[in-house]
């Protein structure tokens, strides 16, 4: 199954989802719009109503992919932002994915890489103290983009536009109906194809910062560079590269040291690549190696500076190994009392309740898991049963699993999740207090609401 990253993932790459208000008095208010949408509205005008209504569900549904053109997502209740890269926006009569494509090929035809077609809720007057929360109007929108868009991308969900009417309720700027598409042409393919062997690409807004302090477990590898075109085919070779030295490596000095607590090695299960360019002018690329998939919270690096020159992070790509590595030979012979960090005095009968995420394609229904068993962190094998409901169909599976990894105590929490209305558009949640290899696909995090014993990790 598919993960969602996200990795993006959106919230890194505006902020969070797009929904603000906008002071009355700072617009010209009253003022009728120059030209109504042509969109049906609901027969009720309200936001609850818009946010619901199938019809525009199949208008999004029942759109034709125009030739020439791969769809990236569909039928989402936010648009795209992505910073830098929008070329221009225009409303339409209908809805009209050949119309869009028509505009990116001919307009924009060096440039234009994506278009993002949606309707859009908007008052059919500016809101003012003498019309708050004013009748709505549905106009079908085209945004053109000049780099190709991702799921993780539809984050404007809208913004509230006060004052408040007599109900206390704003207008409700909203998003239905959103489909994104990327230009098929050899030149995006060749630099987001996938990779055998890993997940990905994943759009980030910027090169990972590798100078910040990682967690255990997500430790930086190292960085490379290169000359000439992006490439990164190249960047899994060098990853597939490390763990076969250092598997190597590891395994030798295993043999030699039969007691050795430890056999294990840092593997690549992540990797970024990005370009290094001036004026938009690529001047070779960065591949940076990682253990694990890092947030996209820690892609923060928008300008690379040397001595008196300074170039741009572009086109920042993430890809995740799958399956992962666990980079351990063997586990200890023993139960380990000298764990490199140091477990608590009550740990051992004090472990809470552990969920795991399973992460899916963000086409694709949330699932969740509970683990049902999971013996004493302290054993050399930790048996690990896992009960997984997919919703809304609900799919029960037994996973068990022997894991014979050391044991550490660390501390990772990371909440990246958009939820458009009712529909989850992406969810990851990784809060790991304790860490031990788990099932390929897989990630320890503490259910929702569950007592840790008091104990801190």
């Amino acid at each position: 199954m598919k993960r969602s990253i996200q990795v993006l993932l959106a919230a890194a790459l505006a902020g969070s989802a797009f929904a603000s208000t906008i002071p009355a008095q700072k617009r010209n208010t009253c003022l009728p719009r120059n030209q109504l949408g042509t969109a049906p509205l609901p027969p009720v005008d309200n936001e609850e109503s818009f946010n619901n209504w199938p019809v525009y569900s199949d208008i999004s549904q029942t759109a034709v992919d125009p030739q020439g053109y791969v769809q990236a997502f569909q039928n989402y209740n936010a648009s795209v932002i992505y910073t830098g890269h929008h070329i221009d926006s225009f409303s339409m009569e209908v809805y009209n994915t050949e119309l869009c494509a028509r505009q990116c090929d001919t307009h924009y035809s060096g440039a234009c890489k994506a278009f993002n077609i949606f309707i859009e809720r908007l008052p059919d007057k500016e809101p003012g103290a003498a019309c708050p929360n004013p009748p709505a109007t549905a106009v079908y929108q085209c945004t053109i983009w000049g780099e190709p868009i991702y799921p993780e991308l539809a984050s404007n969900i809208g913004q509230s536009q006060g004052p408040k009417d007599k109900d206390g309720k704003d207008f409700a700027v909203r998003i239905r109906a959103s489909n994104g598409y990327n230009r098929n042409f050899e030149g995006i393919r060749k630099v987001y194809a996938p990779i055998d062997g890993f997940e990905g690409p994943f759009a980030l807004p910027a090169a990972i910062n590798t100078s910040v302090a990682m967690v255990s477990g997500q430790d930086h590898i190292n960085t490379h560079y290169f000359n000439g075109e992006y490439n990164a085919a190249k960047c899994a070779s060098l990853c597939d590269a490390h763990n076969e030295e250092s598997k190597a490596t590891a395994e030798e000095e295993c043999a030699e040291n039969p007691s050795s607590e430890f056999c294990w090695y840092k593997p690549c299960n992540y990797f970024n690549v990005y370009n290094q360019a001036q004026n938009n002018n690529p001047d070779g690329y960065y591949c940076s190696l990682f253990t694990n998939e890092i947030p996209a919270s820690e892609a923060t690096v928008f300008n690379i500076k040397s001595k008196d020159r300074t170039w741009a992070a572009d086109k920042s790509r993430a890809y995740v190994r799958d399956p992962m590595v666990p980079g351990y030979i063997r586990a200890p012979s023993t139960p380990n009392t000298s764990l490199p960090l140091d477990l608590p005095a009550n740990l051992t009968h004090a472990i809470p309740t552990i969920g795991i995420q399973r992460f899916l394609d963000t086409t694709s229904p949330t699932a969740h898991a509970t683990i049902t068993k999971l013996a004493l962190a302290t054993t050399t094998q930790t048996v690990v049963q896992v009960e997984t409901q997919i919703i809304p169909t609900t799919v029960t599976e037994t996973h068990v699993q022997i894991l014979t990894a050391p044991v550490r105590t660390e501390k990772v929490t990371q909440t990246r999740t958009q939820t458009v209305f009712t529909n989850t558009v992406s969810t990851m949640t990784t809060t790991t207090y304790v860490h031990i290899v788990v099932p390929t696909g897989f990630k320890l995090v503490p259910e929702e609401g569950e007592e840790h014993g008091g104990v801190e990790y």
